[in-house]
């Protein structure tokens, strides 16, 4: 699983909303929003994994504890899809 939470000039763009892609599937993953007055948002696996950041480098380190942690979880049970464990 790779989510990469992309580089956007947030200056930019009152607000708006981007899909987040796993880059080894293909499938969409998530969400992630951003604007003046709402900061960055980023939402994974229908809502499940939520967070609301001040800065670019928040949203990545979230974006790799949620893979972190569904890939341990996917080690532990390797019958488990990742889709299950989301």
């Amino acid at each position: 699983m790779k989510i990469t939470i992309p580089h956007v000039d947030h200056r930019s763009y009152d607000c708006a909303t981007l899909a987040l892609v796993d880059e080894d599937t293909g499938k969409d993953v998530g969400l992630f929003m951003f604007g003046k007055e709402m900061g960055r948002r980023v939402s994974l696996f229908d809502r499940k994994y939520e967070g609301t950041f001040e800065s670019h480098a928040e949203c990545f380190a979230f974006a790799k504890g949620v893979e972190a942690v569904l890939s341990h979880i996917v080690s532990i049970n390797p019958n488990t899809t990742p889709k299950e464990s989301a």
